[in-house]
């Protein structure tokens, strides 16, 4: 992680990149709290989305890549339909799954 999160602990960029290089460890918690001082653009939103992936919190996950991808960003617009895909498709087997117990 760069020491740039701990000369400019109140940076939003610098809590953000913080964040990234959590998830990227798999450190759910503390990407979390440097989340939570993250700010509010596109990019920190994408981030809480990713960390709501990993939680599993796909709903909230969904909302989050919406609110990103409405302010312009390309990658929330592209993991959000990875997402909408993943979900239909995973639905598809359920329901081939029930159709194919009776």
């Amino acid at each position: 992680m760069s020491l740039t999160i701990f000369k400019h602990p109140g940076d939003p960029a610098a809590n953000l990149n913080a964040a990234m290089a959590c998830l990227r460890r798999g450190d759910l918690a503390a990407a979390d709290g440097y989340l939570a001082h993250a700010g509010n653009s596109a990019d920190a939103i994408c981030g809480r989305a990713a960390a709501a992936v990993i939680a599993g919190d796909l709903d909230r996950a969904e909302r989050l890549y919406e609110e990103a991808a409405d302010r312009g960003s390309v990658v929330a617009a592209a993991d959000l339909e990875r997402l909408r895909s993943d979900r239909r498709r995973q639905a598809v087997t359920i329901i081939q799954d029930v159709v194919e117990s009776k």
